[in-house]
């Protein structure tokens, strides 16, 4: 069956680059997106290609992470289903992942991560979700704490906020 001979060729692909990286042959591994249930069809009991190349590679603590074009994102939930996200979310899994997005951006000189609000405008104090207020914002105080060890200082952990801030208001033509 074709769906899951994809999925075999899939994992064996993810497999030799994998060897490579623990070899130190190679830095980094760049890969496409897989069918996670196919994954699972074909023998992989782990969640996703980040897991499986961490587990190969004897990584306890690691996070997906995604860079490109100046920005970076690292994402504290995976292979869930959206509705699960606020059952499943915890503040001390912020804080992990943020150390990780911390360390990964002040290698390359960065010096600030802005925190994505869960509801729309991240909220707005509790009247649109209370989420930001009850796990994310002890998890950035947590994190501005941990901030200082990180170089180059000062280095910032940002709470979410509302967008209506950061947007430029638009532009009226002159009379």
């Amino acid at each position: 069956d074709a769906p899951a001979a994809g999925a075999r060729a899939a994992r064996v692909g993810r497999e030799r680059p994998g060897k490579r990286a623990r070899c130190g042959d190679v830095g980094a591994v760049v890969t496409g997106p897989v069918h996670v249930g196919r994954m699972y069809e074909s023998g992989v009991e782990l969640p996703g290609q980040t897991g499986l190349f961490a587990a190969r590679c004897g990584v306890e603590n690691f996070a997906m992470l995604l860079t490109g074009n100046g920005l970076t994102v690292a994402l504290v939930t995976t292979h869930i289903p959206l509705g699960d996200v606020t059952k499943t979310l915890r503040t001390s899994e912020i804080v992990r992942v943020g150390k990780l997005l911390g360390a990964f951006v002040a290698q390359r000189g960065g010096s600030r991560i802005v925190v994505a609000g869960l509801n729309p405008h991240a909220g707005e104090s509790g009247a649109l979700g209370s989420e930001e207020e009850e796990l994310l914002a002890p998890a950035i105080a947590e994190l501005t704490r941990y901030s200082f060890i990180l170089s180059p200082p000062p280095f910032a952990f940002s709470l979410p906020f509302s967008p209506q801030p950061v947007f430029p208001p638009p532009l009226t033509p002159p009379a």
